[in-house]
């Protein structure tokens, strides 16, 4: 998906990874930080999707609003 219908670009893309990745340690994991808590799922279900979308290189909401990060698409 990240060739043709890609619209994130490499930076945007490894940034979204690397919130997502914090955001389900921040969630789902027993850690002293946060409380457990409706936000604290909250918390964990925003870094599942932002990782989905940061691997696959495609946002629906971009899509929606005609962003595209990607360098390629954009030309």
């Amino acid at each position: 998906m990240a060739g043709k219908f890609g619209n994130l670009g490499k930076i945007d893309s490894i940034i979204r990874v690397i919130i997502g990745v914090a955001g389900l340690y921040l969630g789902f994991m027993d850690n002293p930080i946060l409380s457990p808590s409706l936000s604290k799922n909250i918390i964990g279900v925003v870094g599942i999707i932002l990782g989905v979308t940061g691997i696959l290189r495609f946002c629906p909401i971009y899509l929606l609003a005609g962003i595209h990060t990607d360098k390629n698409e954009a030309a």
